[in-house]
């Protein structure tokens, strides 16, 4: 059985899994982030994070947690 939880971002109750951390409706914000993040790395080769948190208004505890997940190659 799941457990239910706060989700952290919104404070909404979801079941929580070790998959799903935060409820759905934060689950797409997320990922709608981490579009608009990986869009503007990829249009502007060697940004850094300072760049990229003024130019798309994503706090940067969301820019660094994706760093650190290793969402993003380097190529």
């Amino acid at each position: 059985m799941k457990e239910i939880r706060n989700c952290p971002r919104c404070n909404r109750l979801f079941s929580y899994s070790e998959r799903h951390r935060v409820c759905p409706e934060c689950t797409n914000l997320v990922e709608e982030e981490y579009s608009i993040i990986r869009r503007f790395i990829r249009d502007n080769p060697g940004v850094n994070v300072i760049d990229v948190v003024t130019q798309t208004g994503i706090k940067q505890a969301a820019v660094l947690k994706f760093m650190r997940e290793g969402r993003f190659v380097c190529s």
